[in-house]
């Protein structure tokens, strides 16, 4: 796998921390999983922290990644909802946010930042909470 992570279960939400080069099924399996932690825990919010994942990604390759986490979101079990915040860096994470947009069109609540405070806004949470202590980690 190009991208490692790793994930915690905090009192506020799942805290997904990723490492590594961006490829699009590693990142898939990742938001699963994170979206399977955080129904399983009945947390509703996910924060991604992709500030160490690289990649420069095509239009294209945006398209097909905020499509396929809104096909894999709603698959997600009835009455389980989660949002979900990814931190990155440019170039990884688009200036426009393209591929944020394409899944927000498609009734995701997510929030692509390269600032880690504007997404612990968006998703409510008190930056001492964001890497508090773990119930449980993978």
């Amino acid at each position: 796998m190009s991208v490692s992570y790793e994930i915690s279960v905090l009192p506020t939400h799942v805290l997904v921390q990723a490492t590594g080069s961006y490829e699009l099924a590693d990142a898939m399996h990742l938001v699963r999983e994170a979206l399977a932690t955080a129904n399983s825990h009945k947390q509703p919010k996910i924060l991604v922290d992709a500030r160490k994942v690289t990649g420069n990604l095509s239009m294209m390759q945006r398209f097909e990644f905020g499509d396929a986490v809104a096909k894999l979101y709603s698959q997600r079990p009835h009455g389980s909802a989660a949002l979900i915040a990814v931190v990155g860096n440019e170039p990884l994470i688009d200036p426009e946010r393209f591929g944020e947009t394409v899944a927000v069109n498609r009734a995701v609540p997510v929030k692509v930042s390269t600032d880690m405070q504007e997404a612990l806004d968006w998703l409510n949470i008190q930056s001492t909470q964001a890497e508090g202590k773990p119930r449980d980690s993978k």
